[in-house]
């Protein structure tokens, strides 16, 4: 390399380094990653890891070490979990640029560190604590040294071979397949390429005997994976390889011209080559690539048709750099080198614009947001109460650790436990909440609760949600209830209540006085054409605030500044109907409407 070259290739891994370390924490740790902080857990021991990597996130053990030695050394925090996979991916953009240096020539090197750079998949999985990462980079240094290998056995490559092979399937069971493809490479490669067939022979059966010996400990666990007979992934459609390719860029409709473009560039290259594999670079690569991709789909697919579906994107991004070679080949051999600096420039470009302000990727929340809806459990005057998770309580764990309320969560079968507290009169009220697409209470468990407790907080995060009920006597103190002409009251499942039947309810006149108060109210909807109530909040005919009534009892504050000696509070359901087949009718029941003057 000379010093242009050395200069080009430091930039491009710093950008590299920023593009992967940048909001590296913005996001929350969602459900996957807090398998990895919970199981990794320096404070456990290596037997309950196995444990866990047996009975609950079955993968291979080395990123899972990684981590647990790392949050040993740094501290148990997000940040550390994930700057493992950060300067992972970092490495990998300098791994991808000796692949193409070995292929090929500098040029191509930097092409394909280029392209790494920018890719969404390889930023993606760098922000995030999972080995997939891993696999990239272990399965980039693997087919580095592979085609050294296929080139020049030496002893030192060799042994870098088995090395960085073993970290691959140690990493992840992908990495099996990788292997078997190298041996479908390494076959073909014997029976019609090697010069010294005996010699080439005896080179890749001592790294192919190496492989197996260092990977005897774990067969055990691989033979127990392979009796899973059930997976969550569901069945594979027939269009999985043209689908997974675009989405390792980001399924960016900008990008998909420029990516079939250097495909092409690079077959026209293969149909017009006239030398033979051994003068031709272009030819052993796409020898290299095309059964590496072929056989690393093929297994996992067949596998996925006739016994368990285990085919999906992110386990297969160790056929990541193999695309990216054969995309670096398709754009070094545009013979203009106006073209195709002007292509590669535009590629890049578009790749920053989709990542950065399309998909807002470091900007947007695009992950469970588990951390912000425990830290305002932590933050709230209500800390204390129970927290009760129908299906990820298991997981809350670490951030209900980190922001010193795990105490408080009910782990076990939540059920019986809302049924109790539902029934107790004299609670203290409790959280409910919901993760990754957890649904929440059906509406029997919400009519159940409502006879004792009030919604009083009802706050939706990025695919979480979170609930406080508190019983209906704590939420009065302080407050003056508002009084309804007598006749507007009714008694409904044995409840007082006041009904709004039609569109407009207004409360008696109140004396106050002047400045900034606090309305509270208390109330439930019921549904016609499945939409609740919307209703409307009046101060003397002014709009003070609106909301949507539901099924459970619900509490909706509303701030509001008086300047009269007397107000009159008007009630007013702006989508009123009836429907005319079900007679199901859209009603508002409240139980109180309390008024208080502000602090």
């Amino acid at each position: 390399m000379n010093k242009t070259e050395k200069i080009i290739l430091s930039i491009i891994l710093f950008a590299a380094f920023i593009l992967r370390f940048y909001h590296l924490t913005f996001q929350s740790l969602w459900l996957d990653e807090l398998h990895t902080m919970i199981e990794a857990d320096p404070r456990l021991r290596l037997s309950e890891l196995f444990n866990y990597l047996k009975c609950c996130d079955q993968h291979p053990p080395l990123f899972f070490f990684l981590e647990k030695f790392l949050f040993s050394i740094f501290g148990h925090s997000e940040w550390t979990a994930r700057a493992l996979t950060a300067t992972a991916g970092t490495v990998s953009v300098w791994a991808m640029f000796l692949v193409g240096k070995e292929l090929y020539n500098t040029q191509l090197g930097i092409i394909a560190a280029l392209l790494t750079t920018v890719n969404y998949y390889n930023i993606q999985y760098s922000q995030e604590a999972r080995g997939y990462i891993l696999a990239f980079l272990f399965a980039t240094f693997s087919l580095l040294y592979f085609i050294q290998l296929l080139k020049r056995a030496e002893t030192k490559t060799i042994i870098k071979y088995i090395v960085f092979t073993l970290l691959l399937m140690y990493t992840h069971y992908y990495g099996l397949f990788v292997f078997v493809a190298q041996g479908t490479i390494a076959l073909v490669y014997w029976l019609t390429i090697a010069d010294n067939k005996t010699k080439f022979f005896k080179h890749y059966a001592l790294a192919t005997v190496g492989i197996c010996i260092g990977y005897a400990a774990w067969i055990p666990n691989l033979l127990t994976m392979s009796n899973i007979k059930s997976f969550w992934i569901t069945p594979i459609p027939n269009s999985f390889a043209i689908d997974y390719f675009y989405e390792y860029f980001g399924n960016s409709d900008l990008l998909k011209p420029f990516l079939l473009l250097f495909l092409v560039a690079y077959f026209i290259k293969l149909f017009i080559e006239k030398e033979n594999i051994k003068n031709a670079p272009v030819i052993l690569s796409f020898l290299i690539c095309s059964i590496w991709i072929f056989v690393i789909y093929l297994i996992p697919y067949l596998r996925s048709i006739f016994v368990v579906p285990m085919l999906f994107p992110r386990y297969t991004i160790v056929i990541l750099p193999a695309i990216i070679i054969m995309l670096s080949f398709g754009i070094n051999l545009i013979p203009n080198q106006f073209v195709r600096n002007t292509l590669l420039t535009l590629f890049i470009l578009i790749s920053l614009v989709d990542i950065v302000f399309v998909k807002k990727f470091y900007t947007a929340v695009n992950k469970t947001q588990f951390r912000e809806l425990t830290g305002h459990i932590a933050e709230s005057s209500n800390r204390n109460l129970p927290i009760i998770n129908p299906q990820t309580a298991w997981h809350f764990q670490y951030y209900a650790k980190k922001f010193d309320v795990y105490k408080n969560l009910m782990s076990e079968n939540t059920d019986p436990i809302i049924d109790s507290i539902a029934q107790l009169k004299n609670g203290s009220g409790f959280w409910l909440a919901g993760a990754h697409n957890t649904p929440k209470l059906s509406e029997e468990k919400l009519k159940m609760i409502s006879a004792n407790y009030v919604l009083t907080e009802n706050i939706d995060f990025y695919n979480a949600w979170l609930q406080l009920y508190l019983p209906v006597n704590a939420v009065l103190t302080g407050y003056t209830p508002l009084a309804f002409h007598e006749s507007l009251y009714f008694t409904v499942n044995n409840e007082k209540v006041v009904a709004l039947w039609g569109d407009k309810l207004n409360a008696n006149t109140t004396a106050l006085t002047k400045g900034k108060y606090n309305l509270k109210i208390i109330s439930r909807g019921t549904k016609a054409a499945n939409e609740y109530p919307k209703v409307n909040v009046l101060l003397n005919n002014k709009k003070i605030g609106e909301y949507i009534a539901s099924e459970t009892t619900q509490q909706t504050d509303i701030t509001f500044d008086n300047t009269e000696n007397a107000v009159t509070i008007l009630f007013e359901i702006t989508n009123d109907f009836t429907d005319p087949v079900t007679k199901e009718d859209r009603n508002l029941f409240i139980t109180k409407a309390l008024i208080s003057k502000a602090q």
